[in-house]
């Protein structure tokens, strides 16, 4: 549920602050080389890849960390509340 609100909520707030215009092309599109930027074929790719390299370390490291030293509670708040800022 607080992830839902704050989807809601923080979302937009973000999307104001931003200035996000979703009729704009990404740049891999604006600066295809086929080399650092390429569009992808399908959204799963693109997952993949921020999943892998950057996405992993920090969230789940740190999950793993808390979850050995200070047990269940800090380590869910830190996936929550992480996940939403």
């Amino acid at each position: 549920m607080l992830f839902l609100i704050a989807y809601a909520f923080y979302g937009r707030y973000l999307e104001k602050l931003w200035e996000v215009n979703p009729d704009e092309k990404t740049p891999a599109y604006k600066k295809e080389d086929g080399v650092n930027y390429a569009p992808v074929k399908h959204w799963s790719i693109l997952f993949g890849h921020h999943f892998a390299s950057i996405s992993w370390v920090g969230p789940i490291l740190r999950t793993v960390i808390d979850a050995v030293c200070w047990e269940r509670c800090p380590t869910f708040l830190w996936v929550v509340f992480g996940s939403i800022y």
